[in-house]
């Protein structure tokens, strides 16, 4: 299953046409585990009416920070249907249709959680944090209306030759997203209590919206009960990992194997400047940065200037055939495990292309060049 933004799935609230209602009912009190997280048995029942008889199944995950999603159980929507879970109160969940045309997020922090689906609005009462969710949700229709707008001008002029009009579609949508990530920035800082803005903040800072230092700062001003939290709690894990590719600092040292099975190690390769690529053949940003990197590498290389390959693919064979095609005339490592690799996470790699340039002692001196910047930042420190 592919990682899922949390930002995406509440821009882009998709219902079914039906009526399910979710109630969801404590059945115990709260205790602690040897990791001090808070469980509490859960029974979620369902109770649908549907305007046909077609069943629909239903699958329930529970978000997992910087992993995929977990899946922790499957349900459909019979009459009387229920499971039985132990949940910790804090953790936000997914609740999805397995074709993906009903998803909503929702916590299970409440002695009641009810989830109601119709023809054209999803609603979910009982729980602070659901409120929250829902609170937020209001206020940014207008925001989801407007993005929604755009998706679908860009659908019907996507095979238009017109690049200036494409490229005024794009500007629209950043303009608007713009507005709506200030509003969470907004919501975030008025709403002490709230793990759902820890939640938005934290999948924005994945994506690149915003910046880590801004997280961190913002995190730090909550509430005891709010940085005490699990999502804090990764989040404060998550800094640590952020300091590792923070420029100015020495890159860690990592090792992996290389197409032929042979295992080589980072500082045996490094150059006077060392281009670590994170990249995948699946990707096509990637690919299409890919010439760039070869003119710059074709260039200097020579004058000290190499590349080291990190790729995040799953298949051996497709790896190597884009190292082929695209003449990727250099080391090239992979465990072949995508973003769950150990490179990968260990320098918490959440968006490729992604790269990190470093020096002949392993300072990383520059992050994520690509094209005329690649090219630039090389020339000052070769020519």
């Amino acid at each position: 299953m592919p990682k899922i933004s949390l930002f995406k799935i509440v821009e882009n609230r998709i219902v079914f046409i039906s009526t399910l209602i979710l109630s969801i009912i404590f059945l115990s009190s709260c205790s602690q585990n040897t990791d001090t997280e808070q469980i509490t048995e859960v029974e979620l029942r369902l109770d649908a009416d549907l305007s046909n008889s077609t069943e629909i199944e239903l699958y329930l995950f529970r978000q997992n920070y910087l992993e995929q999603p977990e899946l922790i159980d499957s349900i459909n929507t019979n009459p009387n249907k229920s499971i039985s879970l132990s949940v910790n109160p804090q953790d936000l969940f997914l609740l999805q249709a397995k074709n993906q045309q009903l998803q909503t997020l929702l916590f299970l922090d409440a002695d009641e959680v009810t989830v109601t689906v119709n023809d054209n609005s999803l609603q979910i009462k009982g729980g602070e944090q659901n409120n929250y969710l829902n609170d937020y949700l209001e206020k940014t229709k207008y925001f989801q209306l407007q993005l929604e707008e755009i998706r679908l001008e860009f659908e019907q002029n996507s095979l238009n030759e017109n690049p200036q009009q494409i490229m005024q579609i794009r500007q629209k949508y950043a303009d608007i997203q713009k507005q709506n990530i200030s509003y969470i920035r907004e919501f975030a800082s008025s709403k002490r209590e709230s793990l759902l803005s820890v939640w938005f903040l934290f999948d924005l800072q994945q994506q690149r919206l915003i910046s880590s230092e801004e997280f961190m700062d913002w995190l730090n001003a909550k509430s005891k009960n709010v940085k005490q939290s699990t999502i804090a709690g990764k989040a404060f894990e998550l800094s640590a990992k952020l300091k590792k590719s923070k420029v100015g600092s020495a890159i860690e040292n990592f090792k992996g194997p290389q197409p032929d099975g042979s295992e080589i190690e980072l500082y045996d390769h490094l150059g006077k400047i060392t281009l670590i690529d994170f990249w995948a053949a699946w990707c096509k940003p990637c690919r299409l940065e890919n010439p760039n990197i070869v003119s710059v590498y074709l260039d200097y290389r020579d004058k000290g200037f190499t590349v080291v390959g990190v790729s995040l693919d799953t298949s051996k064979s497709r790896w190597t055939k884009a190292i082929a095609d695209d003449q990727l005339d250099w080391t090239q490592i992979s465990h072949l495990q995508r973003f769950r690799g150990p490179i990968a996470r260990s320098f918490n790699i959440t968006a490729i292309p992604s790269s990190l340039l470093v020096d002949e002692n392993g300072v990383i001196i520059a992050k994520n060049l690509r094209g005329y910047q690649l090219r630039q930042k090389i020339s000052e420190l070769l020519d």
